[in-house]
């Protein structure tokens, strides 16, 4: 036993001690991820192309400020990669299959799925890798030709870094875009009046506008796009054409950079767009779209964020405890939240219905978007009030907070609608019953897409999950021109249902002037609802169906500077 006692205690004191280490290292994990994306943690993950990662350095020992640039890049490297996406047939490279053969996306979904295509990640190339040391000597030299021109005078060195100074946008194919763009647009880069930046950004934009469009079909493809792949396939989505539009004008020294929606909380889907950086302001555009002083929004989003080239080490990732996980939506450290640049924020304190693990210390706010809660934001969580905080988010949007584990988002709350930062509207349904009387399915192309004389199902947001609750059948009403319909903004669609009178017998006329309804009877009173054909969910306000923000323009003329 004493034999036993020397060995099993002294093992016992060392478990302890390791665990105490852990322990302390892991809280520490936040600042220890920053420590790790430095030039040394990216010239050890570069193995044998390390020395072309040093010549870099070295070459601008005694040039302070390059020397800084340099570091900043390959700081930020770690991340950096080029993925290599191709199409397959029946798990075979079919080298043949090209989207543009396709009017949408629709058309292009319909052929895939009946023949088995896909799209794999067939390669991931790091940069740390592959780069060679000339290619980012050329490219800082250039940048720094473009920042050190009297009209690019008023940009600062942190701005000059997130804007010309990047070599690459996303995970495209690495590739030398400012010798492309000088190439291409060389006669047109010679006529642009730089002091006038705005006017100069307007200019090229129209010339991107001719070449390159936007097409849903783009959407089937994963990956990111070079300029020489944007110059044949002359098409994209969203992230494509401002992608392109990054490069076409950093190339050409003017400023821009990038910001987006991850998901717009009245509408699936999400988007991303450019910011051009003036002296004393910033003007949202669309890169091969509209222009400064142009760019639209027709939803609303509860978040816009701005990408990085450098990591973000706080934000969730100061502040959460090491056994809290993080979704996968927010796990991307190359952003900054910009919401409040676009819209005048809130900060709302939700009250947790669902208690909380002591282990965690974030929830998460979410939206629905793609028939799902998607997660948009995190908020702390005060264990001793039991509430969740969040700052900086859009008003006039349904939300539900969330909790995250297990891979899984589990309700930790009724979904709500916030009114203002003092005003939360819980979706808890009630023992009262109601009837729903003209209700419609729609979505955002169409107002009422509602289907005549078919059956339709109803479901209820209860317990964490959607419930049938009733059956409908849709019957034709037929509009009333002389009837104004009274109108919440706050919570009503574009139209109104109050505007359709029923027909109540005889022959149906054919005409744009009929839709078709469906009632629903005795269902709980104060639910959020949804359709089964997966609409968007709604509620009813003043006996009316509401739940979208509507649809109007709104366009985004300048932000101020952050």
């Amino acid at each position: 036993m004493k034999i036993l006692n020397k060995i099993i205690l002294p093992l016992l004191v060392l478990l302890i001690i390791v665990l105490i280490i852990w322990e302390h290292r892991t809280k520490t994990s936040a600042s220890a991820v920053f420590q790790e994306r430095t030039v040394e943690y990216t010239l050890q993950l570069a193995g044998e192309n390390r020395p072309e990662l040093e010549k870099v350095l070295q070459h601008y020992r005694n040039d302070s400020l390059k020397y800084l640039a340099a570091e900043f890049l390959i700081g930020n490297m770690a991340d950096c990669f080029e993925e290599q996406w191709l199409p397959y047939r029946n798990e075979k490279t079919d080298s043949t299959f090209s989207l543009n053969l396709f009017k949408n996306q629709d058309e292009a979904f319909q052929y895939m799925d009946s023949l088995h295509i896909g799209f794999k990640l067939q390669k991931i190339v790091p940069d740390y890798k592959s780069i060679h040391s000339s290619f980012l000597i050329n490219h800082i030299d250039r940048a720094f030709a473009l920042w050190e021109r009297d009209d690019n005078r008023y940009l600062s060195f942190n701005n000059f870094k997130e804007t010309l100074l990047p070599y690459r946008v996303d995970k495209e194919k690495l590739e030398n875009s400012s010798e492309f763009v000088l190439s291409k647009y060389d006669s047109l880069l010679s006529s642009l009046e730089y002091t006038d930046k705005l006017q100069a950004c307007i200019n090229l934009n129209n010339q991107l506008k001719k070449e390159i469009k936007w097409n849903s079909r783009m959407n089937l493809f994963p990956g990111s796009l070079s300029c020489d792949e944007m110059n044949r396939l002359k098409t994209g989505h969203c992230d494509h054409l401002t992608n392109y539009g990054l490069k076409v004008f950093r190339a050409a020294g003017i400023a821009v950079g990038r910001d987006f929606v991850s998901a717009w909380g009245d509408n699936d889907a999400g988007h991303s767009w450019n910011v051009l950086y003036l002296k004393d302001k910033l003007v949202p555009f669309a890169g091969c779209g509209d222009n400064p002083g142009e760019f639209p929004f027709f939803w609303r989003t509860p978040k816009v964020f701005r990408k990085t080239f450098q990591y973000q080490h706080g934000g969730i990732w100061a502040y959460k405890s090491h056994h809290q996980e993080v979704p996968e939506e927010l796990s991307d450290h190359y952003h900054i939240d910009v919401t409040s640049q676009y819209y005048e924020t809130v900060d709302i304190e939700v009250p947790l219905k669902r208690r909380p693990n002591r282990k965690e210390n974030c929830a998460f706010l979410c939206v629905y978007n793609r028939s799902r809660w998607q997660p948009v934001d995190w908020g702390k969580i005060d264990h001793k009030k039991q509430t969740a905080i969040f700052t900086n988010i859009n008003d006039s949007l349904l939300y539900c907070v969330m909790y995250y584990n297990w891979m899984q988002l589990k309700p930790a709350t009724a979904p709500f609608w916030v009114a203002s930062a003092d005003s939360l509207h819980f979706f808890e349904p009630e023992e009262k019953r109601i009837d729903l009387k003209k209700i419609f399915d729609y979505n955002y192309f169409q107002w009422n897409k509602t289907e005549a004389q078919t059956n339709y199902g109803l479901k209820l947001w209860k317990n964490g999950t959607w419930q049938d609750v009733g059956k409908g059948t849709s019957y034709p009403c037929v509009k009333n021109e002389e009837q104004e319909p009274t109108l919440d903004p706050a919570y009503s669609y574009q139209q109104s249902s109050d505007q359709w009178d029923r027909v109540s017998s005889g022959s149906i006329p054919d005409n744009e002037n009929i839709n078709y309804f469906i009632d629903f009877d005795q269902v709980p009173a104060n639910g959020l609802y949804l359709l089964e054909t997966e609409s968007r969910p709604f509620w009813i306000v003043n006996g009316k169906m509401a739940g979208r923000f509507p649809f109007k323009e709104w366009i985004v003329r300048e932000l101020s500077l952050p």
